[in-house]
């Protein structure tokens, strides 16, 4: 389903800040007893609640839409329920922006930025490392495609689709990004991806990297990210 945008800002957000999105009166197992989940959106700067039940598409035992490697955390379905029944079916939110689902999230403020009106990478970076110092919520997009996200750039990244931006690293002169796709595998395959021999022991220290699995986690240098990406999506 294409709700990439979604699960991206749900993957920026990550499982502790998610948790506050399940409002509990009484404990976290409440919904063992009642069947039922309520979750906080906003909508407008006001608050957005969405009550679902625990019935969750299935096909030949695995969800059909969001999921995690194994059947023993459901959030981010439940998530995805949520957001789909606050707009009214899981069709509806098919395509949209990481930013604003951000916003819905947390209520924060959206705003995207395009490459096309940052020319200027050293400024665009610094910008980029002030948001993310003061803890903003990144994202970032890809150009679109008659193929939509079935297209692959010559280097693994996914086409017409959204990504988290995880990290930002400046060391040795180097400007360094680690993105993540929702999907959790296909990664970006050039310079600093997983097998890249940049990554010595040094550079692994000094960006906290130390796990290299096909989990949809990589790390590119800015001027290819400003190549494969068009837009970075804030949420402040």
């Amino acid at each position: 389903m294409g709700d990439c945008y979604y699960l991206s800002a749900i993957a920026v957000l990550g499982s502790a800040l998610t948790r506050d999105k399940f409002v509990t009166l009484e404990s976290d197992d409440e919904f063992q007893r009642c069947g039922a989940f309520c979750v906080k959106f906003y909508d407008g700067g006001k608050e957005d609640y969405v009550i679902i039940d625990d019935f969750l598409p299935l096909r030949g035992g695995d969800f059909v839409f969001a999921r995690t490697p194994t059947l023993k955390e459901v959030w981010p379905s439940i998530l995805e329920k949520a957001y789909a029944k606050k707009y009214g079916s899981f069709s509806v939110i098919c395509g949209g922006f990481v930013d604003v689902a951000l916003a819905e999230l947390t209520n924060g403020i959206p705003e995207t930025m395009n490459r096309a009106d940052n020319q200027n990478l050293k400024k665009w970076w610094d910008q980029l490392m002030e948001y993310y110092k003061a803890g903003y919520c990144l994202g970032a997009g890809t150009p679109s495609h008659e193929d939509g996200d079935r297209a692959k750039s010559a280097t693994g990244v996914v086409q017409g689709h959204a990504y988290s931006v995880i990290k930002l690293v400046e060391v040795d002169k180097l400007k360094l990004i680690c993105v993540r796709n929702p999907w959790g595998q296909g990664e970006w395959t050039g310079d600093w991806s997983d097998d890249s021999e940049l990554w010595t022991t040094r550079m692994k220290n000094l960006t906290g990297q130390q796990d290299f699995a096909n989990d949809g986690i990589f790390w590119m240098d800015f001027n290819d990210f400003v190549v494969e990406f068009d837009d970075v999506y804030v949420c402040k």
